[in-house]
């Protein structure tokens, strides 16, 4: 199983580069982004892009793919929260 790192800028510029257990490449920025957009839709049902944001970099370092944390985890009093359905699965 290939491990999660943070990869800092080669002098190129580019923000941060954070990469998936599956090979995939998320700059930070685009993390953002994607964690703005999640909470404006309200279909994961969480309001605040800094929740998703983190939970999103918290997941990731486990592997998991940024959306598939908003899919598996609630957050419940400012924690993460495995969603019942994903436990059962």
């Amino acid at each position: 199983m290939q491990t999660t790192e943070l990869v800092t800028t080669n002098g190129s510029g580019h923000a941060p580069v954070v990469l998936s257990a599956k090979g995939r490449q998320y700059s930070l920025d685009d993390l953002w982004a994607v964690s703005e957009a999640a909470s404006k839709s309200r279909l994961f049902g969480i309001t605040a892009p800094e929740q998703a944001y983190t939970l999103m970099l918290l997941c990731e370092s486990e592997g998991l793919n940024p959306i598939e944390a908003l899919r598996r985890y609630h957050i419940i009093q400012g924690r993460p929260a495995m969603r019942a359905d994903t436990m059962l699965a």
